[in-house]
């Protein structure tokens, strides 16, 4: 019997692991499901891989030229509405209401990534939700 989610939407009884073996167990799943999203994305399993790396000659020194407040509006402007919030919970819909004070925080913000080139660690957070696909009966 499956696990009925709200909405009408229906958990998958099982998973199979890498043996093929099938996996009930919720707290088993959700690590199965999390240590394929790691292995995924392992930075150094990305850095095994070939690369063909384009020649371009450019000045290390050179700085990168800084955002622009108008530049930041108009993207903030084109944001998509009815879109899940991140684990800050702040939608779109929050960012496109806020006023110039946003957008010149948001502005500096983006200036202060750039020049230093470290990403803020919440960023690099993320809710991977599965979504069941029905199979096709035939």
């Amino acid at each position: 019997m499956k696990k009925k989610l709200r909405l009408g939407i229906e958990w998958p009884t099982h998973f199979l692991d890498h043996d093929g073996n099938k996996i009930h167990n919720r707290k088993e799943i959700n690590n199965l499901i999390s240590n394929y999203y790691k292995k995924l994305y392992d930075v150094e399993q990305d850095q095994n891989l070939t690369q063909v790396q384009p020649q371009i000659n450019f000045d290390v020194n050179e700085k990168e030229p800084e955002f622009l407040k108008d530049e930041v509006n108009e993207v903030v402007k084109r944001l998509k509405s009815n879109k899940s919030p991140g684990h800050d919970r702040i939608k779109n819909e929050h960012i496109k209401q806020g006023n110039d004070k946003l957008i010149q925080s948001l502005t500096s913000l983006f200036n202060t990534i750039l020049e230093t080139r470290k990403i803020p660690n919440e960023w690099k957070l993320s809710d991977i939700i599965i979504i069941h696909k029905k199979r096709k009966q035939t």
